[in-house]
Parts: C-alpha cells; sequence; structure tokens
C-alpha cells in the first residue's frame, strides 16, 4: 500500500489534468484512507474530485489532514519551495471546497494563503486562487471587488487554455454582473463564452455538462427581462435539465424560479 500510494503520488496530477477522475476514484478504494493520507500530493487531486462528486466532508478531512501534514514539513525545512507551492494548491483545494458549500467563514485566510505561496509560475492554480478572491467577495455582497478578482483569474485562465477554468470564471463573472443589474454585460460575458465552446468544438459537451447549467440559466433570465420569450424559455429549459445532473442546490433553485 505504501509503494502504490508513492507510485500513485507521481502521477496523479497526469491523470486529473487529462480528465481521468474515474481512474483516480479507482485507485481511492483499493487503498486504506489512512495510507491515503500520507501522500498530500494524491489527497490534494483526490479531494477536488471529491468536492466536485458532491462529498464534501471527506474531502474536507482529508484536506486538513493534508495541510497539517504539508505546513509541519514548511515548519521543519522552511526553503522548501516545492512544498510551499504544494500548500498553495492545497489551498485553492480548500477554496473550491468552501467556495461549493457557501461556507465563507475562512475562504479569505486561504485565498491569502494561496497567494502567499503562489505565483504565475503556477498558472492554473493562481488563476483559481484569485476566482476564490471572485467568490468569497460575491457571496459577501462586494460585487466590485468580486468583479475585479473574477477578471484577473479570467486574464491568468486564458494563458492556461482550460476551458472548465475559462467557463466556470466567466459565468460566475456573468452572474456577478446580473447582479449588479448589467444585463448586456453580462450577456455578453456569456456570449463570449459560446463562441469560445463552439469554435473549441465543445457545443455539445457544454449541452450535456451540468457544470454549464449557470450559462444558461443566466441568458435565460436575462432574456426573460428582455421579453424574448422563446429563447429565453429554451436556455432556462436547457438550464433547468443540466442543474438536475448534478449537485449544486443554488443552481437547482435558480433555474427553477
Amino acid at each position: 500500500f505504501e509503494k502504490a500510494i508513492c507510485l500513485l503520488g507521481n502521477t496523479v496530477e497526469e491523470f486529473w489534468e487529462s480528465g481521468q477522475h474515474a481512474t483516480i476514484m479507482k485507485f481511492s478504494q483499493l487503498l486504506p484512507l489512512e495510507i491515503i493520507k500520507m501522500n498530500p500530493e494524491f489527497c490534494l487531486y483526490y479531494s477536488w474530485i471529491l468536492i466536485s462528486s458532491g462529498k464534501a466532508q471527506l474531502a474536507r478531512e482529508i484536506l486538513e489532514a493534508t495541510e497539517k501534514l504539508v505546513s509541519e514539513r514548511i515548519s521543519i525545512d522552511k526553503n522548501n519551495e516545492k512544498t510551499k507551492v504544494l500548500l498553495g494548491k492545497i489551498s485553492v483545494a480548500f477554496i473550491n471546497l468552501l467556495s461549493n458549500t457557501g461556507k465563507t467563514e475562512n475562504i479569505f485566510h486561504y485565498c491569502e494563503q494561496a497567494h502567499k505561496y503562489l505565483s504565475e509560475k503556477d498558472m492554473l492554480w493562481y488563476s483559481w486562487a484569485w476566482f476564490g478572491y471572485g467568490a468569497a467577495y460575491m457571496q459577501t455582497g462586494k460585487l466590485e471587488q468580486s468583479i475585479d478578482a473574477l477578471n484577473n483569474a479570467i486574464k491568468f485562465g486564458k494563458k492556461t487554455g482550460n476551458l472548465y477554468l475559462i467557463s466556470t470564471t466567466v459565468i460566475r463573472l456573468a452572474y456577478t454582473e446580473l447582479r449588479r443589474g448589467n444585463f448586456i454585460l453580462a450577456y455578453k460575458n456569456c456570449e463570449d463564452l459560446l463562441q469560445i465552446i463552439n469554435e473549441g468544438g465543445y457545443a455539445e459537451m457544454a449541452k450535456n455538462e451540468w457544470s454549464y447549467s449557470g450559462l444558461f440559466s443566466t441568458m435565460g433570465y436575462i432574456q426573460f427581462m428582455w421579453n424574448e420569450l422563446d429563447d429565453a424559455f429554451q436556455n432556462t429549459k436547457t438550464a433547468y435539465e443540466l442543474s438536475r445532473k448534478g449537485n449544486d442546490v443554488l443552481l437547482h433553485v435558480f433555474t427553477s424560479l
């Protein structure tokens, strides 16, 4: 088991980046949880998948154990930059966890910790850290700060070419602009994202992946306000059907309205 988790820790990032999340979950089921907790690299990506799967409690347990282990390593060797970067990534995973559960009491702490240990050298994670600030500010009603942070996340996110990151951030930005009453700008954000999706050949995926529910619900709401009722109905229907495939309660409520 110990040799297996060591090997997995060296390869799990490649599995995660290539979308082989089911493979990571399969390996996790073959290993005792206490063995898994011994490897921070595996825990980082495993917890991210658990969060996406709606298993927040287990993800929190793993992240807390991992944060403690990595923090202890840093206290022993304060010059180990690789370990510090790992703690920055773990902080981003905490941001993801707290953003999905709506519990923002500690999210700013993890945003600050992520920015302390990450830089543009870790562009993907650095972008997610900015997204965390955007989500936290939005949930506390500070919409201007949220928009600034989300625009930073998009700026760095586009350099990564990661469609999931770009889509998630743009959808959150469009929703924030919607809350401010900037319907034209919010709708343009949605249209720009659809163009990226279509040009990349992902149009069908967007209509089948639950995480795009927010895109269609935002467009549908704006079209309803503009009295474009046929288009509003179609987009809202798509959003509602997509939301039923996921575990995001907020999306269920928003699309039902």
